[in-house]
C-alpha cells in the first residue's frame, strides 16, 4: 500500500495499492480483515495510486485518490456503492505566477468551514515538481467549492 484513509464515522478504512487500485474494509475491531475492491487502475485512476483524503460530510461524505500516473485526483462517493463522481487536475494559473500540480505523494482535506475562499473546505495537495519558478516541492491549496463545482458534487452549504 501507499496511503491510506479512514473514514472515522462510518467506521471504513480505505488503502491505496499502488499499482492495483483502491481497496477498503471494515475498521471494527471484530469486523473479518476482508478487502474490497473500491476501484482498479484504468481510466480516470492511473498507477500508481498514492495518498487519499476523505471529505468528512453526514450526507454527501466523498473520497479523494491521487492518481500519479496521470497528474490528476479522482473523487469517489464516500459510501458504496463508491460511485465515481470524476476527476481533475490542479492546472496553471500564470496571472498568479502558480504552476500546477504533478506528482502528487499526500493530500488532505476538510469539509470544515475555515472561512472565505475555504468556507466550503480547503483540499491540500503536495506538488512533486515545482516549475514556476523551479525549485523544490511545495504544497497547493484548493477551495473544496472549485472541486465541487468542476464535478457537480453536493457541498456542506448545499446539503440538506
Amino acid at each position: 500500500p501507499e496511503g491510506c484513509v479512514a473514514d472515522d464515522r462510518r467506521g471504513r478504512l480505505f488503502i491505496g495499492e499502488e499499482k492495483g487500485g483502491v481497496w477498503t474494509l471494515d475498521a471494527a475491531a471484530e469486523a473479518a480483515p476482508e478487502l474490497s475492491l473500491v476501484a482498479g487502475v484504468g481510466g480516470l485512476l492511473q498507477d500508481d495510486i498514492e495518498g487519499l483524503a476523505f471529505f468528512q460530510h453526514d450526507q454527501h461524505p466523498y473520497l479523494i485518490v491521487s492518481s500519479q500516473g496521470n497528474d490528476s485526483y479522482v473523487v469517489f462517493d464516500g459510501e458504496p456503492p463508491f460511485t465515481l463522481r470524476g476527476g481533475f487536475r490542479i492546472g496553471v494559473n500564470a496571472a498568479q505566477a502558480i504552476d500546477g500540480a504533478s506528482e502528487t505523494d499526500g493530500l488532505e482535506v476538510t469539509s470544515a468551514n475555515l472561512g472565505g475562499l475555504w468556507s466550503d473546505g480547503l483540499l491540500v495537495v503536495q506538488d512533486g515538481r515545482r516549475r514556476m519558478p523551479a525549485s523544490n516541492q511545495n504544497f497547493k491549496l484548493v477551495s473544496w467549492r472549485d472541486v465541487a463545482a468542476a464535478l457537480h458534487l453536493d457541498t456542506p452549504a448545499a446539503a440538506p
